[in-house]
């Protein structure tokens, strides 16, 4: 049963208004059906796919008040509406929401991220970070590779600590008070 109705669905498509989920979709909020077969929100389409089911709880997924899409469940007992259930899926909607967003949040940043590795290593010049005690953590772009630096010679060291390093104005010291200062070099 649950085989064939999900067959009979697949190809179907769900528009703003229009049964239940259409209904969820435009009004934002969750809907609990009793009896499918005497519920005049239930669409012709969708009428003629119910089968065995009688009860439905549809409800919304949002994240910042904005409408992601809709959760369906049906069953095949007729139940009346439980408005703490109600008050429940509501919440289920919203983390749901939140986490599907940050999942997108989180892959644009991986993209931008790899975007800007890749301009980087392409890059004419050569970049670095460093962590808050000023130890290099990471370099990168093309000069660094021709002068033949590698991040085993300078990961977990400080500018200072390099040898053969020099700063370009004045010593070591004013260069780290330069840096404590946040001022540019």
């Amino acid at each position: 049963e649950v085989r064939r109705f999900i067959e009979g669905t697949r190809g179907m498509r769900h528009v703003r208004g229009v049964g239940v989920r259409g209904h969820v979709w435009q009004t934002g909020e969750p809907l609990w059906i009793s009896d499918l077969r005497e519920d005049p929100r239930v669409s012709p389409e969708g009428r003629a796919q119910i089968g065995e089911f009688r009860g439905a709880l549809a409800f919304p997924v949002k994240a910042e008040s904005r409408m992601l899409g809709v959760v369906s469940i049906s069953g095949r007992q007729i139940r009346q509406p439980d408005e703490r259930l109600l008050r429940m899926v509501r919440t289920l909607g919203d983390q749901i929401g939140q986490f599907l967003s940050r999942q997108r949040a989180e892959r644009g940043l991986r993209e931008s991220e790899a975007r800007f590795r890749s301009l980087t290593e392409l890059s004419a010049d050569w970049y670095w970070e460093q962590d808050a005690e000023l130890r290099f953590v990471s370099t990168a772009g093309e000069n660094r590779q021709r002068a033949g630096i590698t991040a085993a010679q300078h990961e977990g060291l400080r500018r200072w600590e390099l040898p053969g390093t020099e700063p370009l104005d004045g010593d070591w010291g004013s260069h780290q008070a330069l840096l404590a200062a946040r001022q540019p070099f």
